[in-house]
């Protein structure tokens, strides 16, 4: 076997033997214990059906990167949502209140606790392109039981569907960008990993861009079914973006238990001998 290193990021991964890993989230209710993992079936129906708001945004409009979609989103929530969105908070969509906080400040989020309150009692929480490929807010989504939802740019590439929730660049696709992502495990495991696109609602980039956004939602709104499903896949992956610590460190399948089985594949399967 070669001696090229292994190593462990939370960046993008662009060469062989980096390995992606979430954001480490150190709220103790985003631990494995805590999460929705962990709820039985008539408790997981409790928790989704008393969601309070169809969507919940807490975001800077202004970023080094491209901010189109944060900017434009913000610019056109009263037309989507009804006229007082930002300015009053009596937004609504099918029927439900939605909750959108613009911080002026870059990175100075308006109380951390509300946001994750705030997220756990949304059915959707929009994920926009950030200043790199991966944001912490959609991990946090996704452990709080809001179903992310982003702007998704699709491409071909030897008859490959390719996908990017960041731009339409093929260094920015989901396996390069996601921890344990389909298409991340190596050539000869094309469908090994996570299927994101089940656990997300994309909105196609090149069709109606964010105007789609509004009547996309409001149809899984309109579909509880279809919407519980994707809600129990939330549930199904959590616990895979959270570092059990303390009393949870190596007693759940974690995003430390992902990392092992990871790295172990990638020394049998993927390192050049």
């Amino acid at each position: 076997m070669s001696d090229q290193s292994l190593t462990v990021d939370r960046l993008p991964s662009y060469h062989p033997g980096q390995l992606v890993v979430p954001y480490v989230n150190t709220n103790a209710e985003y631990q494995p214990d805590k999460l929705i993992s962990n709820m039985n079936p008539v408790e997981l129906d409790r928790f989704f059906s008393e969601k309070r708001y169809a969507l919940a945004a807490v975001f800077a409009a202004k970023i080094s990167g491209n901010g189109y979609a944060r900017k434009e989103f913000a610019e056109k929530a009263d037309s989507y949502f009804g006229n007082g969105t930002l300015l009053h908070n009596n937004g609504t969509l099918a029927g439900m209140p939605v909750e959108i906080i613009v911080i002026q400040e870059r990175r100075k989020m308006v109380g951390e606790a509300h946001t994750m309150q705030l997220y756990r009692e949304s059915m959707f929480c929009p994920s926009f392109r950030g200043d790199t490929p991966d944001q912490k807010r959609f991990f946090d989504a996704i452990l709080s039981g809001c179903i992310p939802v982003v702007m998704a740019h699709y491409w071909n590439d030897d008859d490959k569907n390719k996908t990017s929730y960041f731009a339409p660049a093929k260094n920015a696709a989901l396996s390069n960008v996601y921890p344990w992502a389909k298409g991340s495990f190596g050539q000869k495991y094309p469908n090994m990993g996570i299927d994101y696109s089940e656990l997300v609602i994309e909105i196609n980039e090149k069709d109606c861009g964010l105007d789609c956004l509004p009547t996309t939602l409001e149809r899984w709104l309109k579909d509880p079914a279809a919407l519980r499903e994707k809600q129990k896949q939330l549930a199904k992956f959590a616990r895979l973006f959270s570092f059990g610590m303390k009393d949870n460190a190596f007693q759940y399948v974690d995003a430390m238990a992902a990392l092992l089985v990871r790295t172990r594949h990638y020394v049998l399967h993927e390192a050049p001998l």
